[in-house]
């Protein structure tokens, strides 16, 4: 039979061994504990950043929509203002002056072409083209009437009052080209032909689709017909016709420059051709006078000796 002291002995020992593997085990349970809290705590770092990173790109959009909306209020603000310029008689004329001049300095050298110049008949030009002969001075004209053809477009009036305003317009169109006509043309001071600027395409358009008679009626007085388009390749080939020209001057300024350059050479090729006669007749000379001068000191030698002169 096992003494008691012997039993309580392995008990003990149990105990401690028991209890030594509990320990283990809630280390381990702590372990794995520590690093799932690691874990989830890295998971709600990354999701806070990317809701953060997420926010950010909201209120970065948001600012975008924004100067979206502003330029969109500015633009319909000049919208609205350029309306109310066109529906003003005289602030249009001042449009098309000025969208002329922009036309005109981009593609014209300074100084061939004036802005209100007046002529003899006390008439002021828009603008003054100064081109080659043989066109001359040539005269643009940027007023233009625009009232009837805006209201022969308002879908809001009847038809019979769009017909109305699209017989005025011919009537418009046709004193403008007769009066562009009458002072703009004149013999002896400005080309034989002038033009009439019309800064609206939809009116060019108009007038040479609906109009036809009218655009003869401007070929007959002379009168050249331009949209802001058309304007365009009228200057750029008269800036072309201005370059040839100049070209061409400069050119002849070359050619004068070497006949000039020619009758110099010639002046000094006859002049280094005397210098080179007058330089061989001097040693000819020269040869002539040492000859002289060798004879007078062998007949001098002969005096002195007592020689009697050969």
């Amino acid at each position: 039979m096992v003494p008691a002291n012997t039993i309580l002995v392995l008990v003990g020992v149990a105990a401690l061994l028991l209890l030594g593997w509990l320990v283990l085990r809630l280390e381990g349970s702590l372990r794995l504990l520590d690093r799932s809290s690691q874990s989830l705590e890295g998971r709600i770092g990354q999701g806070l950043r990317d809701a953060n990173q997420t926010f950010a790109d909201v209120l970065q959009r948001l600012a975008v929509i924004d100067v979206a909306q502003r330029q969109l209020h500015e633009l319909t603000r000049e919208v609205v203002g350029l309306e109310a310029l066109l529906g003003d008689r005289s602030a249009r004329g001042a449009f098309g002056e000025i969208q002329l001049q922009g036309l005109v300095e981009n593609l014209l050298p300074a100084g061939l072409y004036r802005f209100q110049h007046v002529l003899s008949t006390g008439a002021r030009a828009d603008c003054l083209l100064i081109l080659p002969e043989p066109t001359g001075a040539l005269v643009v004209d940027a007023k233009f009437p625009l009232e009837n053809f805006r209201r022969g477009q308002d879908p809001e009036l009847s038809a019979e009052a769009r017909g109305e305003a699209r017989r005025r317009l011919r009537n418009d169109l046709r004193g403008h080209i007769d009066a562009i006509a009458d002072k703009y043309i004149l013999p002896g001071e400005t080309a034989d032909l002038a033009i009439m600027f019309l800064p609206a395409e939809a009116l060019f358009a108009e007038l040479h689709g609906a109009l036809p008679e009218l655009v003869e009626h401007a070929q007959r007085r002379h009168v050249c017909v331009a949209s802001p388009t058309t304007l365009f390749a009228i200057l750029h080939s008269a800036a072309a016709v201005i370059k040839d020209a100049r070209t061409r001057e400069q050119a002849q300024h070359i050619r004068t420059a070497l006949a000039q350059l020619a009758a110099d050479f010639g002046r000094f090729d006859q002049r280094l051709d005397n210098l080179t006669r007058h330089h061989a007749q001097m040693g000819r000379d020269l040869e002539e006078l040492a000859i002289t001068g060798r004879q007078l000191s062998r007949r001098f030698r002969q005096v002195e000796g007592g020689e009697p002169p050969a």
